[in-house]
C-alpha cells in the first residue's frame, strides 16, 4: 500500500487475503480475524462496501473452512449514510450522532445487523467509538443520554446479532455490570506502536477491567 494511504483505506479484501496468506505461510497461530475500520460503505449503515469487499461472504466462508472466526469492526451510533430523521441535532439543526432510543432508528439498526449476518455469515462485532455522545443541553431528538445511550445501542446490536447467529460474539469497551446483558467479551483496547513491556501492560488492563 502507498505510505500516504489512510488506515481506513487499507481495509480491503485484497489486503486481508494477502495478510491471511502471510500469516498462514509463516505458521503464525491465530483463531480470529477482525476486519477493521473501514469495511463499510458508510459508517452508520452496516452495509458492506462492495468496491473494497466484492465477496465478503466468500472470504468468511474460506476462513470458516480453516476453523477461523471473523469479526467486523463497528463504530457506535454514527450518522454517515443514515436518514437525518434518525439523528440527534444541535441548536442549529446540524446532525451530531444517531438518536439511540428513537424507535425507527433502533429498528433500522436491528434489521441492518440481521441482514448483514445473514448475507455474510460473520461471527460478530468489535465495537468502538462509544464515547461520542452529547455533552451539552439544547440538543434536539435526543431520547437517551450518556451511559443509557451506550447501553441501548449495545443492547440492540447484541440482541439482533444473537437472533441472527446464536453463537456470535460482541466484543465491547464496557467493563460495567450494567451492560452485562449486552457484552460477550471485553476489549482491552489499542496498543501504541512504541509500547514496551506489552504483556505486563495488558495484564494490568485486565486487572482494571475486573475491578470495574
Amino acid at each position: 500500500c502507498p505510505s500516504d494511504m489512510e488506515a481506513a483505506d487499507r481495509a480491503t479484501q485484497a489486503n486481508y487475503e494477502q495478510w491471511v496468506e502471510e500469516l498462514d505461510s509463516r505458521g503464525i497461530p491465530y483463531g480470529t480475524i477482525v476486519i477493521d475500520d473501514k469495511w463499510q460503505k458508510e459508517y452508520g449503515t452496516f452495509e458492506v462496501d462492495r468496491e473494497k469487499w466484492p465477496d465478503m461472504a466468500g472470504f468468511v466462508r474460506r476462513q470458516h473452512e480453516k476453523g477461523k472466526r471473523v469479526l467486523l469492526w463497528i463504530p457506535a451510533y454514527q450518522i454517515q449514510g443514515i436518514p437525518e430523521a434518525y439523528c440527534t441535532r444541535d441548536e442549529t439543526g446540524k446532525p451530531l450522532f444517531a438518536a439511540v432510543g428513537y424507535e425507527p432508528y433502533d429498528r433500522f439498526v436491528r434489521e441492518s445487523v440481521i441482514r448483514l449476518v445473514q448475507e455474510t455469515d460473520i461471527d460478530g462485532f468489535k465495537e468502538d467509538w462509544i464515547g461520542r455522545t452529547g455533552d451539552r443541553p439544547g440538543l434536539e431528538n435526543y431520547p437517551l443520554h450518556g451511559l443509557e445511550m451506550v447501553r441501548r445501542f449495545q443492547f440492540v446490536v447484541h440482541d439482533a446479532l444473537h437472533q441472527a447467529k446464536p453463537d456470535a460474539l460482541l466484543e465491547t469497551q464496557t467493563p460495567n455490570p450494567l451492560l452485562r446483558e449486552s457484552s460477550d467479551m471485553l476489549r482491552l483496547n489499542d496498543i501504541w506502536f512504541a509500547t514496551r513491556n506489552l504483556s505486563e501492560m495488558m495484564r494490568e488492563r485486565a486487572r482494571i477491567a475486573r475491578v470495574a
